[in-house]
C-alpha cells in the first residue's frame, strides 16, 4: 500500500513535480490503485502508475450514494444496503450482493441506485485479480 498527498490531483499543486520524483521507486509494481472518483485524481493516478489498474474507493462510492437520499431516515437505508456487498469474502458472493443491492437501491432510491450501477466495474475492479492478491 501506497499513501499518497491528498494535493496529488491538484493542477497547482506546490511540490508535485518532487512527489513524481520522489515515487518513482514506489510505483514499480503497482497493480492496483484505490481512490475516489474525482477526475483530475484519476488522470494523475494514470500517469505516475502506468498500466496499473483502477479502482474506485468502496467508502467514496457509497458516500456519493448516500448523498443522493434525501431524508436521514433514507440515508440510513442506502447505507444499510451497501455495507454487505464490501464485507462478502467470496468473488461470486460480492457480485451477487452487488446485483442484490442494486435493485434494492432503485425500488427506494433511484438516484443512489444509478450511481451505483454507473460503478459496478470500477468498485469490483479488485475481483480481476487472482485471489492471492
Amino acid at each position: 500500500m501506497l499513501g499518497l498527498p491528498s494535493w496529488i490531483a491538484s493542477r497547482t499543486a506546490p511540490g508535485r513535480g518532487s512527489w513524481r520524483r520522489s515515487a518513482t521507486g514506489a510505483r514499480e509494481g503497482v497493480q492496483l490503485v484505490t481512490s475516489d472518483a474525482h477526475e483530475g485524481l484519476r488522470q494523475a493516478i494514470s500517469k505516475a502508475f502506468l498500466g496499473a489498474a483502477w479502482q474506485r474507493c468502496a467508502v467514496h462510492l457509497m458516500r456519493n450514494c448516500i448523498a443522493a437520499a434525501g431524508s436521514r431516515s433514507l440515508k440510513k437505508r442506502v447505507a444499510r444496503i451497501m455495507e454487505p456487498v464490501f464485507r462478502a469474502k467470496d468473488t461470486n458472493q460480492v457480485r451477487a450482493l452487488f446485483h442484490l443491492a442494486a435493485k434494492m437501491l432503485e425500488k427506494c432510491c433511484p438516484k443512489a441506485a444509478k450511481i451505483w450501477e454507473d460503478a459496478e466495474a470500477e468498485a469490483l475492479a479488485c475481483l480481476d485479480f487472482p485471489a492471492s492478491h
